[in-house]
C-alpha cells in the first residue's frame, strides 16, 4: 500500500515597496496616464527624480490610483494637454 507524498504549495507574493516611474508606466501600459497621476497627486512620490536619478513611486499608491481609474475616475488633463486642446486616452 503506497502512500502518496504530501505536497504543500506555498506561494508568497512579495510586492515592491516602491517602483520607478519608468516601471510604473510599463506596468500600467499607459505612460500619459501615469504622468497625469503624478501631476495631480494620485500617486505618492517617494523620491523626486533629477540629474542621474529616477522618480520613485510608492507602489501601494500606484495600485490605489489604478483601482480608481478602473472604477471610472479620470484624472484631469496635464496643463500641456489643455493648452494643446487635449487628447483623450
Amino acid at each position: 500500500m503506497g502512500l502518496e507524498p504530501c505536497t504543500l504549495s506555498v506561494t508568497a507574493a512579495f510586492e515592491p515597496l516602491a517602483v520607478t516611474k519608468k516601471a510604473a508606466m510599463q506596468m500600467v501600459g499607459m505612460p500619459k496616464l501615469v504622468q497625469r497621476w503624478l501631476h495631480h497627486g494620485w500617486v505618492e512620490i517617494v523620491r523626486q527624480g533629477g540629474r542621474g536619478c529616477e522618480t520613485v513611486i510608492d507602489f501601494q499608491s500606484l495600485k490605489t490610483a489604478y483601482r480608481r481609474y478602473k472604477k471610472g475616475e479620470k484624472p484631469p488633463l496635464l496643463p500641456s494637454e489643455v493648452v494643446a486642446g487635449g487628447c483623450g486616452e
